[in-house]
C-alpha cells in the first residue's frame, strides 16, 4: 500500500480550527488621486493543497468534502468600495476573472458573512460555483467567509481529475475612483492567479482526506473491501462543529502494509499487532466534542486478525490501553470501548469500537 497522507505529526495534539487566509489590502496614495486598489489574496484549501480527495461514492453511499475559508481585510485607503463580489471558483486572465463551475459538485455551506450567496450550476446540480454579493465594504472591513463543496461522484465530475481553485474579488472604487472611467470595476484573482489545487482520486484504500459540514452527522472512512492489500478499514462518524465543520484525515500505515511515516509513534507500548489507525479531527478533546462524541469503528479484516487471539487483544490510544465504557479513566483522553472486540466467525473480521472525543494513533495487541 502507498501512503497518500501526510499525517505523521498531526495527530500528536488536537487540531485547532484551520482557516483559509486572504488578505486584501487595498489603498490609494495620500493626497494624490486615489489610483487602482493594491489587492494580495493568499488562498489555502482543507483538505491542505496537494492532498487527495476522493469522488464522492468512490465507497459507496460516502460523500466528501472540501473547505476553503477567505479573510476579507479591507485596509480602506481607497473609500468605500462598491458592488463588492467575491466568486469561487473562477478562471483568470489578463482580460479578468470568469466564474466557473466545479461539475457535478455542490456548495453545501457557506458562512452568513457571505452576504448574498447567489449560486450557479445545471438543472441536475444548481449549486456548483457561488458568488457573495457584499454590496458595499467600509474603510477597515474585516471578516472571514468560508464554502465548503461536496465533491462530485467520479461519473458526474465530467472528466475532472482535480480541484484546480482561484478566487476573486470584484469591486468599483465608487465616489472615490479618479480613473478615466467612473465606473470602472477591478477585479483581482487569489493567489496571483495561481490555483490552489487538489487531485480528486479513485483510491480510498488507506487514507482518506475530507472535510466534516457544520451541523451535521457525517460518516467517512477508509475502504471497507478486503483484498490482499487491505488489512484494516477505520470509520469515524462525528457531528460537524457550528459554524464551521472540522478537517477529516484518515490513515493505516505499519503492521502488515506500508510502514509509517518516519517519525509516527506507535500507539501502542510495544509492537503492534495490527496496523496502526490514524484519525485527526480539528477540535479534537475540545468542550464541543466533549459534549458530541465521535465514534470509531476499526475493523481488523481476516489476513490481519488470523495472528490475533481476540480474548487477548487489549485495545491501545496514544499508548494507553482502552478500557470498556462507562470507564473513561484508563485511557486519560476520556475515550472508551463499546463493548469488548467482536469476531464475525463467518469472515474472520474483528470489529473494535470506540467512543470518546479525542482523536489519535490507535492499534491493538493480542
Amino acid at each position: 500500500m502507498s501512503l497518500k497522507s501526510p499525517l505523521a505529526k498531526l495527530w500528536l495534539a488536537p487540531v485547532g480550527l484551520l482557516f483559509v487566509v486572504v488578505a486584501i489590502a487595498l489603498a490609494g496614495a495620500s493626497g494624490a488621486p486615489a489610483a487602482s486598489p493594491s489587492v494580495t489574496i493568499t488562498k489555502s484549501s482543507f483538505p491542505a493543497a496537494g492532498a487527495p480527495v476522493a469522488y464522492s461514492n468512490v465507497i459507496a453511499g460516502q460523500s466528501t468534502y472540501i473547505s476553503y475559508t477567505i479573510t476579507v481585510d479591507y485596509a480602506g485607503a481607497n473609500g468605500t468600495l462598491t458592488h463588492a463580489a467575491l466568486s469561487d471558483p473562477v478562471s483568470c486572465s489578463a482580460a479578468g476573472c470568469t466564474d466557473l463551475q466545479y461539475a457535478g459538485a455542490e456548495v453545501v455551506f457557506v458562512s452568513p458573512t457571505c452576504g448574498t450567496a447567489v449560486y450557479r450550476g445545471t438543472t441536475s446540480f444548481p449549486k456548483q460555483g457561488v458568488t457573495c454579493q457584499f454590496g458595499s465594504l467600509s474603510p477597515g472591513a474585516k471578516f472571514d467567509v468560508q464554502i465548503i463543496f461536496k465533491v462530485p461522484t467520479q461519473a458526474s465530475a465530467g472528466g475532472a481529475t482535480k480541484f484546480s481553485n482561484v478566487a476573486s474579488l470584484s469591486a468599483k472604487e465608487g465616489s472615490n475612483d479618479n480613473q478615466p472611467i467612473s465606473s470602472h470595476t477591478d477585479t483581482f484573482a487569489s493567489n496571483g492567479n495561481v490555483a490552489v489545487v487538489n487531485p480528486l482520486t479513485t483510491d480510498a484504500t488507506d487514507s482518506l482526506n475530507s472535510y466534516a459540514p457544520p451541523d451535521a452527522t457525517t460518516t467517512l472512512q477508509t475502504d471497507p473491501t478486503k483484498s490482499s492489500s487491505n488489512f484494516q478499514h477505520t470509520k469515524v462518524s462525528l457531528k460537524g462543529p457550528p459554524n464551521v465543520g472540522a478537517l477529516v484525515l484518515l490513515q493505516e500505515c505499519g503492521g502488515l502494509g506500508a510502514a509509517c511515516p518516519t517519525g509516527t509513534p506507535s500507539p501502542c507500548p510495544t509492537a503492534c499487532n495490527t496496523q496502526t489507525s490514524i484519525v485527526a479531527v480539528t477540535g479534537s478533546g475540545s468542550p464541543f466534542f466533549q459534549a458530541n462524541h465521535l465514534l470509531l469503528v476499526f475493523t481488523l479484516f481476516a489476513n490481519e486478525a488470523s495472528s490475533i487471539k481476540i480474548q487477548k487483544l487489549v485495545w491501545y490510544h496514544d499508548g494507553k490501553a482502552v478500557g470498556l465504557c462507562p470507564d473513561r479513566t484508563s485511557d486519560p483522553t476520556g475515550d472508551c470501548l463499546v463493548g469488548p472486540p467482536v469476531l464475525d466467525k463467518t469472515t474472520g473480521d474483528i470489529t473494535v469500537t470506540v467512543d470518546g472525543p479525542s482523536q489519535g494513533g490507535w492499534g491493538g495487541i493480542g
